[in-house]
């Protein structure tokens, strides 16, 4: 409703963005252009729209937070990037950069990583501290968020000596004594919550001391997540056993079940209200306290007061589907990616723990795998000790998630045969451990989802 105000403003100057001395000429008009042009409308008529979310939020009795970015990427690539303040062209000019072209696109990284932040340089950090005390003191909020996620690759970690954490560390304590002038200008405590990598491992890597900071207090609450995937294999265990049992973890959730490939696949990897009922669902019976939604676009009518209730995500049709942990250090670590599974390297039997939160009596429990070859028929199938009572190939549709996958070379590929096995005598809240058997060494597993629902799945 802000853009509307103004929006005759904006859409004027996109028509004469040709004309000498406008921001962008004719031909570099693209869809993001917008964003700039509806900023200057907002500062020539004096439009503090995040203030005014600030506001309407207390209105409806939700408490407000500021979202930081730490580190973005967009349009890093080019020469004059129009979400950069001039600051960013300084730093590349000035060696304060990543620098790195080895560090690539790992998995479906976001890639660029060479014109990230380095935060190992003072000048860096001192700029990015000077915005976050700007908006600190300016916003009387809940909290602040720092997004790390986006992007993790705040230092160069394959060259920096030993004890970089440091540098993450001292950041943070810097921050915290910002957090210190707010609540004394504002008069109530202020939280502080990272979005940090899938692991407690990845992260000590990247450089965050996650133990430290929480020794410290410097943080009060983390969403592990990866950067643009609903995650579906978050070692929560792992994270328990770092931060403890009362440290507050919140599950990350992107509205992507997995990255697309190219832009034919857009809108079929977005995630749609049953899977954030089931990761939902899945991660509060391992043990997460709540979830947090970042980054998350996608138009999927999820109801938030009702999708992500810790017992109402038990009710109806909730799906996980199993993803994969999108980034990575490099350098010997091992990702979370649990498919594809090829039959010849297990010896011909496979196993894999999954969880759909609480199953009750009478539900169906439906598990859907993809192969790589028509032979999946052969494929025997149990699920916590139980063999399925029907089974059905079904059609795998491309304007739909199920059934799609990436290959080795992260292109977007589709399953020759997918298989709907149901299970209706199986309840309880415990992970559920499917076994697959198959005699065909050249067969592979790429696909897994698994359901549960009162209803039946046509």
């Amino acid at each position: 409703w802000v853009y509307r105000g103004v929006s005759d403003k904006i859409d004027e100057w996109m028509a004469r963005k040709d004309e000498p001395g406008a921001l962008f000429p004719l031909e570099k008009r693209k869809a993001f252009v917008r964003y700039p042009e509806q900023y200057r409308a907002f500062v020539e008529h004096d439009v503090d729209w995040a203030q005014i979310a600030v506001d309407e939020c207390r209105k409806r009795g939700v408490r407000p937070w500021v979202h930081f970015r730490m580190n973005d990427l967009h349009d890093v690539d080019s020469d004059d990037g129009i979400f950069h303040d001039p600051f960013f062209f300084k730093a590349k000019e000035n060696g304060w950069l990543n620098g790195r072209e080895e560090y690539g696109r790992p998995r479906g990284t976001s890639g660029w990583v060479k014109n990230l932040y380095e935060f190992s340089h003072p000048e860096v950090t001192e700029w990015l501290l000077t915005y976050i005390e700007e908006m600190m003191l300016r916003y009387d909020v809940f909290g602040y968020g720092l997004d790390f996620i986006r992007n993790i690759y705040c230092i160069d970690y394959l060259h920096a000596e030993p004890g970089y954490q440091k540098y993450l560390t001292n950041f943070m304590r810097r921050v915290n004594e910002i957090r210190k002038k707010a609540e004394a200008k504002h008069g109530h405590e202020i939280k502080l919550m990272a979005c940090l990598a899938h692991t407690v491992e990845a992260n000590f890597i990247y450089g965050y001391d996650v133990k430290q900071w929480i020794e410290e207090g410097l943080i009060d609450l983390i969403s592990p997540r990866c950067e643009e995937v609903c995650n579906s294999g978050v070692d929560v265990k792992g994270w328990r056993s770092a931060v403890g049992e009362n440290f507050p973890l919140l599950i990350g959730y992107d509205d992507h079940i997995s990255r697309w490939a190219d832009a034919g696949a857009e809108y079929i990897y977005q995630v749609v209200p049953e899977h954030i009922k089931g990761y939902t669902a899945m991660y509060y019976n391992l043990g997460m306290d709540g979830v947090y939604f970042s980054n998350f676009y996608a138009p999927t009518q999820v109801k938030f007061g009702k999708d992500i209730d810790r017992e109402l995500s038990n009710e109806g049709l909730r799906t996980v589907v199993i993803t994969h942990e999108d980034i990575y250090p490099l350098g010997g670590y091992t990702p979370y990616a649990p498919l594809p599974i090829n039959f010849g390297a297990v010896g011909g039997k496979a196993e894999m723990s999954l969880n759909i939160g609480t199953v009750k009596a009478g539900e169906h429990v439906y598990l859907t795998v993809g192969y790589d070859s028509k032979s999946g028929k052969d494929v025997s199938v149990t699920l916590a000790g139980h063999t399925p009572d029907s089974a059905a190939e079904i059609p795998v549709v491309f304007d739909k998630i199920t059934g799609h996958y990436y290959d080795a070379d992260y292109n977007l590929k589709k399953a020759d045969s997918l298989i709907r096995y149901c299970f209706d005598s199986i309840s309880g809240s415990d992970d559920l451990s499917a076994v697959f058997n198959s005699a065909d060494a050249d067969l592979n597993i790429v696909y897994v989802e698994i359901s549960a629902t009162p209803d039946t799945i046509e």
